[in-house]
């Protein structure tokens, strides 16, 4: 069992961040492995990021164009079971 981590991406070499535009999935979602998870703009192009691992999804960061967000950024969590997902529920996340 165990809480895997929804991270930002580097997708090129000259990344720093990017802007999380959207989730493609519900919070609470069940996902499989390659799913595409959420969208994120990097240099003006928009790509989709895959589920790295199969589980229940819990968003932490909401969609921001606005917002820049650093290579490594945590922005939502995949439970591997249900119970997982229902205890990181309940547990509130400190984003500072």
């Amino acid at each position: 069992m165990a809480i895997n981590e929804i991270i930002i991406p580097k997708t090129g070499l000259n990344m720093d961040d990017c802007a999380l535009l959207g989730w493609h999935v519900a919070e609470g979602s069940y996902v499989e492995e390659g799913d595409v998870i959420f969208e994120m703009e990097i240099e003006k192009t928009a790509m989709d990021i895959e589920a790295d691992c199969s589980g229940w999804v819990h968003q932490i960061a909401e969609p921001s164009e606005d917002k820049p967000l650093p290579i490594g950024t945590v922005i939502g969590l995949i439970a591997e079971t249900e119970a997982e997902y229902k205890n990181i529920q309940s547990d509130p996340i400190d984003e500072s």
